[in-house]
């Protein structure tokens, strides 16, 4: 099934529409400590792709991607992710940062304990924020799409990074950024939705 994905702050000046994805971009980085913990995730993703591919740096990005849910709904996650091996984890990473194909990435994250494909687009767009982004409720949102629109598999993923690729083309902005303005205005203009998948 094909979704229709708009931005919800596109205007009909393009250089406005740029304008506002790079305020709210700047916003998300300054609100929260965004900026730090965006930091940390991109840091650990850094050096996973430079060989460190430990259970430690893996954690790091996964505690960012569900930083508000872990401790009050899903402890059971956290566990699953505790409990997981090491070596699964290096293995599975190593198997990623040599795969060719954007679906084939994704899927070898997917197979390890508590990963979804949110969680598993997360990583990927850490280890390769030019080539991958965050699937996200919010970002979602500020698309025009409600938060059961994602099927969690890993083809409406797919459709998502291709739709959100062009738009970082078209407003000449990196991929991250765009995550970044598109998570910052759901926050700024919520729509009761972001509850349900969460990772």
């Amino acid at each position: 099934m094909k979704h229709e994905f708009r931005l919800q702050f596109a205007t009909a000046d393009r250089r406005e529409t740029i304008r506002l994805v790079n305020e709210y971009a700047e916003s998300y980085l300054a609100n929260n400590e965004g900026a730090k913990k965006d930091a940390e995730a991109l840091s650990a993703g850094e050096r996973i792709k430079n060989g460190e591919r430990t259970k430690e740096n893996f954690q790091i990005i996964f505690r960012w991607k569900l930083e508000s849910f872990i401790k009050r709904k899903l402890p059971h996650i956290m566990k699953a992710l505790e409990d997981t091996d090491e070596v699964d984890v290096e293995d599975a990473l190593s198997v990623a940062l040599t795969a060719k194909r954007d679906r084939t990435i994704i899927a070898v994250l997917t197979g390890l304990p508590a990963v979804r494909v949110r969680v598993a687009s997360a990583v990927a767009a850490m280890i390769w924020p030019a080539r991958f982004t965050v699937l996200d409720v919010r970002a979602l949102d500020a698309l025009g799409l409600e938060n059961r629109a994602d099927d969690g598999s890993i083809s409406f993923y797919l459709d998502y990074l291709g739709e959100c690729r062009k738009l970082a083309c078209q407003y000449e902005v990196s991929l991250r950024t765009l995550d970044r303005a598109l998570f910052r205005w759901s926050e700024i203009h919520p729509k009761g939705n972001t509850v349900g998948r969460l990772y």
